[in-house]
């Protein structure tokens, strides 16, 4: 028995690209449906009200999860701008955080008998390990770039040294002046 595909192929997916792009449009702008299927006969394709009515359905659900995307990238961006310390991954469980505990806030009575509170643990928890882990990997790579910087460092002594003494002498005199006022 042939196993049936549940992918859909509405008439509206199967127009030419420039075409379906402008009935996208006229769903955005507020065209009536029967605008929509009349310009779409003017361009030589059927489509039925229903077809378009669902496909509409679809389209304003994608629509309103790109706008709620765009909205938290905005927050973070605002975000990094207000906290320039803070990088996007940061930003990003910020922000998280924030929602979740507005949502808790504002959760009513009778939500917190429905709330699954296993499943509030685990992504708090969760949350919570990937800043931890992000904060090590911080540290780590902070701290490679601090060894590879005094090994360049060293480096570059032994050659001035080596290559132009009276410069390193005046070097090293300047650094360790430096280092007593405590502007090392």
């Amino acid at each position: 028995m042939k196993k049936r595909n549940n992918r859909n192929h509405s008439s509206i997916e199967k127009l030419p690209p420039s075409l379906r792009d402008t009935v996208e449009e006229m769903l955005l702008i507020g065209s009536t449906y029967r605008e929509i299927i009349e310009y779409v006969a003017s361009h030589g394709e059927k489509i039925s009200q229903s077809a378009l009515s669902r496909y509409f359905i679809k389209f304003n659900d994608n629509l309103q999860v790109m706008q709620l995307a765009q909205e938290s990238a905005n927050k973070i961006s605002e975000m990094l701008q207000r906290y320039p310390e803070i990088d996007f991954t940061e930003g990003l469980a910020l922000l998280t955080s924030q929602n979740l505990f507005s949502r808790l806030a504002d959760a009513q009575e009778d939500e917190w008998k429905d709330l699954p509170l296993e499943k509030v643990v685990q992504q708090v928890s969760g949350l919570t390990r990937a800043v931890a882990h992000k904060r090590q990997v911080d540290a780590k790579t902070a701290d490679d770039v601090e060894k590879a910087i005094g090994n360049m460092q060293g480096k570059l002594f032994e050659v001035l040294r080596r290559e132009q003494p009276e410069l390193y002498a005046k070097l090293n005199t300047f650094l360790r002046e430096k280092k007593r006022e405590g502007l090392e």
